[in-house]
C-alpha cells in the first residue's frame, strides 16, 4: 500500500515539472490550470474503467500472437489518446484559444492531470511488485506523456487555425496512438528487460522541443 507522500509525489509531480521548466510559460490562470488538471485526473480513471471493460469483452477474441499489440495500441494508447485530444479539443474551443502557445499550455496541463492520477493507479497496482516505481515513471512514463500533448497540441492548432484544416485533428489521434501504442509495446514485450522504449521516449521528446515555443 503505497504512503499518502508517494500518492501526493505521484499525482503532482506532473504540474510541477510544467511549473518549474523554463521553457514554456504556461498561458493559463491559476484557476484554468487547476480546472484543466482536475479534468486530467478524472479522465485517467475514465480511461481505466474504459480500457478495462472493453478488453474484458473483445480482448479474448483477439489471435494470442497479436494481443499484445492490440492491447497496446488499441485498448490502452487508442482509449487514452482520444480521451486527451477530446477534453483539449473541446477547451480549446471553450475558451477560443488560437495560439499555439495557447493550445499547448492547455494540452500540458490536462496531460499533467492524467500522467499524475496514472502513477497514483500504477502505486497501487504495481508498487509491491516493481521497485523505484514511481521514479521510473517521474522520469520516463511522465515525460512521454507530455511531450506526446505538445506534438498533439502542434497538430490541434494547425486544425483551428483556419478552419480549413479539420483533418489534423485526426492526424494528431494517430500520431499520438502511434507514439503511445509504439513505447507502451516496446516497454511490456520486453517485460522491462529492455531499454528500447527509451529510443521513442527520445524521439518525442526531441520533437516536442522543436515544437514548443520558448517564451511568451
Amino acid at each position: 500500500m503505497p504512503s499518502w507522500q508517494e500518492i501526493a509525489i505521484g499525482l503532482l509531480a506532473p504540474l510541477a515539472l510544467l511549473c518549474a521548466a523554463p521553457v514554456l510559460r504556461l498561458a493559463e490562470s491559476p484557476k484554468d490550470i487547476a480546472f484543466d488538471f482536475g479534468a486530467g485526473v478524472a479522465l485517467a480513471f475514465s480511461a481505466l474503467v474504459a480500457e478495462d471493460y472493453a478488453f474484458n469483452l473483445i480482448g479474448p477474441l483477439a489471435p494470442i500472437q497479436y494481443r499484445l499489440v492490440i492491447e497496446t495500441f488499441f485498448f490502452v494508447a487508442l482509449t487514452e489518446e482520444i480521451l486527451k485530444i477530446g477534453q483539449i479539443v473541446q477547451l480549446a474551443e471553450h475558451r477560443n484559444a488560437r495560439s499555439l502557445r495557447e493550445i499547448i499550455s492547455i494540452a500540458l496541463v490536462v496531460t499533467a492531470g492524467f500522467a499524475g492520477a496514472e502513477n497514483v493507479i500504477y502505486l497501487f497496482r504495481y508498487a509491491d511488485n516493481i521497485e523505484h516505481l514511481l521514479l521510473i515513471r517521474i522520469l520516463t512514463a511522465v515525460p512521454m506523456h507530455l511531450a506526446t500533448a505538445v506534438v498533439s497540441a502542434h497538430f490541434i492548432f494547425i486544425a483551428r487555425k483556419d478552419g480549413q484544416h479539420s483533418h489534423y485533428y485526426v492526424i494528431a489521434l494517430i500520431v499520438a496512438t502511434t507514439i503511445h501504442g509504439m513505447y507502451d509495446f516496446l516497454n511490456l514485450a520486453s517485460r522491462g528487460r529492455s531499454l528500447a522504449f527509451l529510443f521513442v521516449l527520445g524521439f518525442v521528446v526531441a520533437w516536442a522541443w522543436r515544437i514548443a515555443p520558448r517564451r511568451a
